[in-house]
């Protein structure tokens, strides 16, 4: 089952137990998925990387959010957008966390035969389409740029 029939089932589950959160999270990420067809101009609908992608910004989105929501001290709106941040992150593929990214590092290092910071875009693109969405960018910079001699 793709991530956007998930989804589907999600949306008449939500609608069947009057689950009105899950229901309008999952109609708002449904909307944007279709928004991203769009955008794209893909008529057999988007893969699930590409899904996850659109998830991730929503998630990105609700964070700012958060932060703006945080200054002008709206509680009752910071707590429904760390509602729905929760929500969408269960439909996400399992993160990796440090070790494991630190361990691609030092196999791409290796591969590529890298040898300074100059040669950091190198390994961080390479790093990053290996990843695929799976670790976060910023933990990725870090763990490159400790891992590459500088010079």
């Amino acid at each position: 089952m793709s991530i956007i029939q998930t989804l589907q089932h999600d949306q008449l589950r939500a609608r069947k137990e009057k689950n009105q959160v899950m229901l309008g999270t999952i109609q708002m990420l449904l909307s944007q998925i279709k928004n991203e067809e769009i955008n794209l101009m893909k008529r057999d609908g988007l893969t699930d990387e590409e899904v996850f992608s659109v998830m991730r910004r929503f998630i990105k989105q609700q964070k700012d959010a958060i932060i703006d929501f945080e200054k002008a001290g709206r509680t009752d709106l910071i707590e429904a957008a760390e509602t729905e941040i929760t929500f969408v992150t269960q439909y996400l593929p399992r993160m990796m966390d440090e070790s494991e990214v630190e361990q691609i590092v030092k196999q791409i290092i290796e591969q590529t035969q890298a040898t300074s910071q100059k040669d950091f875009g190198r390994v961080m693109g390479l790093v990053v389409k290996q990843v695929a969405g799976r670790a976060d960018g910023t933990l990725i910079q870090s763990i490159v740029k400790k891992l590459l001699p500088s010079a």
